[in-house]
């Protein structure tokens, strides 16, 4: 058989890229940390609002890769606080912040 290496080859280079892949998704959170590291905390929290709703100082911190100091700082500016509730502790982006994070949705069909 002449020739016959090198589809089966790329066939294994394919499957070994996906495992790569995988492996690097696995290690994600580490990943995200890095992400954030340059952006001023600011837009981190805007960047992690805008993907969920309500978050807990807990979450933002292991999100974020931040200090806990250095999150509340301007949580208590951009945020409100749950006291009571469904969604007690947890903090939320203030309504002013919020209309910002939804471009667009005036115009799109009900």
């Amino acid at each position: 058989g002449k020739g016959t290496g090198g589809f089966g080859d790329s066939i294994q280079r394919f499957g070994k890229n996906m495992i790569d892949a995988r492996e690097r998704a696995a290690t994600d959170p580490t990943g995200r940390k890095r992400k954030f590291q340059d952006q001023p905390i600011r837009s981190v929290l805007f960047e992690l609002f805008s993907s969920q709703k309500y978050w807990t100082v807990k979450e933002l911190r292991n999100e974020s890769g931040r200090a806990e100091k250095e999150i509340r700082s301007v949580l208590s500016e951009l945020c409100e606080f749950h006291r009571s509730g469904e969604q007690k502790g947890a903090w939320e982006l203030k309504a002013e912040f919020r209309s910002q994070e939804e471009p667009g949705d005036s115009g799109k069909a009900p």
